[in-house]
């Protein structure tokens, strides 16, 4: 039936609400598998080039996690404050869908492959300003830093 709603919504901010209730009930269901599929392939449309877990080596995630700590220590406090809140309806998006593949991914892929995941997310979310999601994510990446 979601199938269907999906494909007869005209507006592409609709389909992404459905997209993400699909992605609770596939979860819900026990599909964490299709639900974290399902999360990367619509951040791949929305413009995320978010790799497989199985192409993701062991070097790339030591390094991404070193990157976004290099991105994330070189802010202030004031610099955090001062970012300009995000009101564009993609970028809300992208970080919801990350929000989610974080989400799922707890089931399906290995703890040191999550850390390259919330990492992305909080690189993307340092670049295109923050959202009612950003808290979320910084929480996250302190977290899989305290845990690296």
């Amino acid at each position: 039936a979601s199938k269907m709603i999906i494909e007869n919504i005209k507006m592409i901010e609709d389909k992404l609400d459905i997209y993400t209730l699909y992605i609770k009930i596939l979860f819900a269901q026990d599909d964490a598998v299709k639900a974290f599929n399902t999360c990367r392939w619509v951040l791949r449309r929305l413009g995320e080039n978010v790799p497989p877990p199985e192409v993701v080596e062991d070097i790339e995630v030591h390094a991404t996690v070193k990157t976004t700590y290099s991105m994330y220590i070189g802010f202030s406090t004031s610099e955090l404050l001062g970012m300009e809140e995000s009101k564009n309806p993609i970028h809300i998006a992208i970080m919801n869908f990350y929000r989610e593949l974080i989400f799922v991914s707890f089931k399906v892929i290995p703890k040191q492959l999550i850390y390259y995941y919330i990492c992305r997310w909080a690189q993307y979310s340092s670049t295109n300003g923050f959202c009612r999601h950003t808290p979320e994510c910084l929480a996250s990446f302190a977290c899989a830093l305290n845990d690296w």
